[in-house]
């Protein structure tokens, strides 16, 4: 295992990784100090409004990207292997022209019935108003993100949402920090709704240079099989969202918007424990893709053993660190907000848990095992919604994070099941069992990258 992990700093998913990793922790700096200067600007009551508008919009824009997102890094990956490049500029194409007026239709509803119609409640209703113009711009982004993904292209597929975003909308919360404007919650999202369209602008011009071939027409019935192909990806995507917001709305349900606010520093902390392991998973993706595409499982297991040793390392370090830091972290939001402090190092632990299982959702994705993938995250999402909407009503925050351990247990267990059982392959840590036992049998030998005979693709899959 060591002579693995010293070796994780080499090959081109490293250095991908190394990549992600460095725009992660820049933006993640960056959106801190974000949310830092938006809970002192709005106070706990006006931070927690925003977040709740903040959450219906993700759930919208999720719904209106189609599932075109995570389906672009599988296909436009597999795409390429094949150099079609024309087809790649036309699945581009046909996507986003989908997704967009699918996000339009979306906005207008919400705002028919749920502003006009006053569904939402009144003490959101001018907020949620403010911030519905992201929704098509965060579909849109969505989709530029999945697209540069495919491409390989790790900066371009981060930088607009994970740098760009954060640092314009804290540039201008500092502002009105200094008193230079009067900030209110929906002033915040017009703020965001401004920064978001400037990433966007970002990724169409470098997506502009990537995507070289004209697109086509599509041939008889080639898009409605691409809108086939991203449903599942919609279906995982939906519920992947669902569950994440579900702590916040459930609170604003069930709770005061005070308290929603208290809450949001740690939900905001969450991302920061996943640092390394979604960094291994932006140049992962598509070497997964290619190589599944080749049938070439020897490549698979290696990868996702190394990328599970990595995420788990990088989790145990980002997290031991993260619990050191806690009181600075959530005294820089109010001496309020440190009444949460306790819940990071359950949720902490969690997280350590899941990076073991390895990237087996990923390799589920690339595999086209969308039917496990939508399996495992409708018995996740049920977890968070019983869990949530039970312990939320009786303990509030400390309720709504068992809530998120008990999801975040449950989506990386089902998930590992599933790439074990229907692709042969064993994505978390236990894989080095097997290995090092083989490597004791076999002195003097270098141990085999794989772990086993592994069925080939099912029907309709690639070979």
């Amino acid at each position: 295992m060591h002579q693995q992990l010293i070796g994780l700093l080499k090959g081109p998913v490293a250095r991908g990784a190394i990549s992600s990793i460095a725009l992660r922790v820049i933006g993640l700096a960056i959106a801190f100090l974000q949310s830092v200067l938006a809970a002192r600007v709005l106070g706990a009551e006006g931070f927690g409004i925003a977040a709740v508008a903040l959450s219906t919009v993700l759930i919208a824009s999720t719904l209106a990207s189609l599932g075109f997102g995570p389906l672009s890094v599988r296909e436009i990956a597999q795409r390429r292997e094949r150099d079609d490049d024309e087809t790649v500029s036309t699945f581009m194409a046909v996507s986003m022209i989908s997704a967009i007026a699918v996000a339009m239709v979306i906005a207008g509803a919400i705002a028919t019935l749920g502003v006009f119609g006053e569904v939402i409640p009144a003490g959101f209703r001018d907020t949620v108003a403010a911030a519905l113009p992201m929704i098509p711009l965060l579909a849109f982004a969505v989709l530029t993100r999945g697209q540069a993904q495919g491409f390989g292209r790790v900066v371009v597929a981060q930088l607009p949402g994970d740098l760009l975003r954060p640092a314009i909308i804290s540039m201008a919360l500092a502002a009105a920090y200094l008193g230079w404007w009067d900030a209110t919650p929906a002033t915040y999202m017009l703020v965001s709704c401004l920064a978001i369209l400037v990433g966007c602008l970002f990724s169409a011009v470098a997506l502009r240079y990537l995507a070289t071939a004209r697109p086509r027409r599509p041939h008889a019935g080639e898009a409605a099989a691409w809108h086939r192909a991203a449903a599942p990806f919609l279906g995982i995507a939906a519920l992947s969202v669902i569950g994440t917001e579900a702590s916040t709305l459930i609170l604003a349900a069930v709770t005061s918007p005070e308290e929603v606010g208290l809450f949001q520093p740690i939900i905001r902390l969450v991302p920061l424990m996943l640092l390394t392991k979604e960094a291994i998973v932006m140049p992962l993706g598509p070497r997964l893709a290619a190589a599944w595409a080749r049938g070439d499982h020897d490549q698979i297991k290696d990868l996702t053993r190394k990328a599970a040793l990595a995420a788990t390392t990088g989790t145990v370090a980002t997290v031991g660190a993260l619990l050191l830091v806690a009181p600075l972290i959530l005294g820089a939001f109010g001496r309020d907000f440190l009444v949460n402090q306790h819940l990071l190092l359950w949720i902490g632990l969690a997280q350590i848990v899941g990076a073991m299982s390895g990237p087996a959702s990923l390799l589920l994705d690339m595999a086209a095992r969308m039917r496990e993938r939508t399996i495992a995250q409708i018995i996740t999402v049920g977890v968070q919604l019983s869990f949530g909407a039970v312990l939320a009503s009786l303990y509030g925050s400390d309720g709504a994070a068992a809530a998120i351990i008990a999801t975040i247990l449950a989506w990386n267990v089902f998930n590992w099941h599933f790439a074990r059982q229907r692709l042969g392959v064993d994505t978390s840590l236990l894989s080095y069992a097997e290995l090092l036992q083989r490597r004791g049998e076999r002195p003097g030998q270098p141990p085999d990258p794989g772990s086993g005979p592994v069925p080939g693709p099912g029907p309709g899959e690639a070979p």
